[in-house]
């Protein structure tokens, strides 16, 4: 599976089989994740471990250094803009535009984009730790740096009630959201989302993309 495209929900859906119901509860059935964001300028002259574990505090410290010695989490140099319309190529960092929220994750972590959210088979996630190099020390990060963690994803449950297409425009899908279901991938949801699941159960309706959005809690 090409991870380019894999980090697409409707490039490549979740089967129907991914998906297990227990006492009125639906699970996704666990999966190898690669998770990506980017340094942002406040977060310069933190190390990898460090800024995960400020960042994300649901996990303790020694998980990411554990991480980071296997070669599950590491950082990658910011790659230079390419402007066509000029002569000379400038070095240029970016930093995650598309910020989503997360009810169970620190607030300014950095985030997962509809774009940056790579799925891999379990071979192709964790087969990193077979082909990094030695593991090198600890150094400062710089902004716009690319920062990977493969890591197996387990995702919390939602309630079983199905989603409902109520109506179907040219434009636009009305649906019936059920609560406790995400409308879109955030913090630790990706396939247990409205998105994951019309993807996944209506591939006739299309790409889609959220116009309204109504909390996970309702």
């Amino acid at each position: 599976m090409d991870w380019k495209s894999s980090g697409d929900l409707f490039a490549a859906p979740p089967n129907e089989s991914d998906f297990v119901f227990v006492n009125g509860l639906r699970f996704a059935a666990p999966y190898s994740f690669d998770f990506v964001c980017h340094v942002k300028k406040r977060q310069e002259g933190k190390n990898i471990v460090e800024l995960f574990t400020t960042e994300f505090p649901n996990r303790p410290r020694c998980y990411y250094e554990n991480a980071y010695q296997q070669g599950l989490l590491r950082a990658e140099k910011a790659t230079p803009a390419n402007n066509g319309s000029l002569k000379r190529k400038k070095s240029a960092t970016t930093d995650e535009k598309n910020e989503e929220d997360d009810d169970k994750q620190h607030p300014a972590a950095p985030t997962e984009t509809t774009e940056t959210k790579t799925e891999t088979t379990a071979k192709t996630a964790f087969e990193q730790r077979v082909t990094t190099p030695k593991v090198q020390p600890l150094t400062s990060l710089k902004a716009g740096e690319r920062l990977r963690h493969a890591l197996h994803r387990h995702e919390p449950p939602c309630l079983a009630d199905p989603i409902v297409v109520i109506r179907v425009t040219q434009n636009m899908v009305a649906v019936c959201k059920p609560a406790t279901t995400p409308v879109h991938p955030t913090g630790q949801y990706r396939r247990n989302t409205v998105l994951g699941l019309l993807a996944s159960q209506r591939p006739d309706l299309g790409r889609l993309n959220p116009v309204h959005r109504l909390y996970k809690k309702v």
